[in-house]
């Protein structure tokens, strides 16, 4: 057990900063215990149990989230402790007494496993989450052993729960909403269970243009203004683990994508489903002027190319654009070309409708 508080201490804050998984933590539990099986588990109040393993056979896992989970005497009797402090499972029930239960021979028999030690991770009325590690009969002093390593380290795990509850526990993930915003002019936000952009992607990192297809009530929560794409929202943060990943809405404000975000289990069910909303405003709202520059910039435009643009934007034709330029007819002429060449199109209305953002049209009208 040398030195195993510092490395899971270690993985901790390295979970936290989305480096390492609560699987690696697990993993190095199971290292030091030869034959054991490490588990978090989330036992909902409604009888929902979720866990988060490494290598446990599913058909064990399954028939005790579907059998087992409610004839588990070592959790019944620490719920009803509800203590914060670790202890080995022997104590909460006496391995005599254990063996007569059908949770032994049906679960734990099977799998090897005769003696365990807990830690009470998160209790409310919703649910309560704990960290197991489960060993082979025999290994009651590294049981011992484990059970004050995970008190001395409680204090880093409570801490890794509130970090949860809050909703950081999105580890690498705090750091996409400003990146994608401001290198994309995007907005970008997370949305949590309860429709509020978790603390990770604060309001002020979105632009005024986004706030057209999506609003917020006085109570923070979200909502977006078209009502289909509104409800595939709704409907990805619930708890339905059949529903949507991923989906796209093209509305008359912008372009809304939105992805429901993978975690672990235990997260998801302590946190609740969260989803990245992706909105881009695209040419909606912008003047003409903010469109040609956007457009000029997108394709590399000269400044010539630009005013060409720019005044066919205004409704002029080639002749009003080279007398206001002090320009040719002709030399308009061989701007509006390169123009056309630059931006793929063949026609002016193509060009305008490309401004606008609408889809190019197939018809070939030429320049006048």
């Amino acid at each position: 057990m040398n030195g195993i508080e510092e490395r899971l201490t270690d993985l901790i804050y390295a979970i936290l900063l989305g480096e390492r998984s609560w699987r690696d933590f697990l993993a190095e539990i199971e290292r030091a215990t030869p034959g054991g099986m490490g588990a978090m588990f989330y036992q909902g109040a409604d009888g929902s149990c979720s866990i988060l393993h490494n290598s446990a056979p599913e058909k064990a896992l399954a028939e005790y989230v579907d059998y087992y989970t409610h004839r588990n005497p070592w959790m019944e009797r620490a719920m009803a402790a509800q203590s914060r402090q670790s202890m080995p499972a022997h104590r909460l029930v006496p391995h005599d007494e254990l063996l007569r239960t059908e949770f032994h021979d049906g679960f734990l028999r099977p799998l090897g496993l005769d003696t365990a030690a807990g830690l009470l991770l998160d209790a409310r009325r919703s649910g309560t989450a704990t960290l197991t590690i489960m060993a082979p009969l025999g290994q009651s002093a590294l049981i011992e052993a484990w059970s004050q390593t995970f008190n001395r380290i409680s204090g880093h795990l409570h801490r890794a729960m509130a970090w949860c509850r809050r909703g950081s526990g999105l580890g690498a993930l705090a750091e996409l909403p400003a990146v994608l915003s401001q290198s994309l002019d995007l907005g970008v936000m997370i949305v949590g269970a309860d429709r509020k952009i978790l603390p990770v992607s604060p309001a002020a990192q979105l632009w005024d243009r986004v706030w057209q297809a999506v609003r917020q009530s006085p109570f923070g929560t979200v909502g977006l203004v078209d009502q289909a794409a509104d409800d595939c929202l709704g409907e990805m943060l619930s708890r339905n683990r059949a529903g949507r990943r991923l989906a796209e809405f093209r509305t008359a404000q912008a372009t809304i994508t939105m992805v429901r975000i993978r975690r672990d289990e235990l997260s998801e069910l302590l946190l609740g489903p969260c989803v990245m909303l992706v909105v881009d405003p695209g040419l909606h709202g912008l003047d003409l002027e903010q469109k040609r520059d956007r457009l000029r910039l997108a394709h590399d435009l000269t400044a010539a190319e630009g005013r060409v643009l720019g005044g066919l934007l205004q409704g002029l034709n080639l002749r009003q654009i080279a007398e206001a330029a002090g320009l040719s007819h002709e030399t308009v002429r061989t701007q509006q070309k390169a123009l056309f060449v630059k931006t793929g199109v063949n026609s002016q209305t193509q060009l305008v409708n490309l401004a606008h953002g609408h889809p190019r049209q197939n018809r070939n009208e030429p320049g006048r």
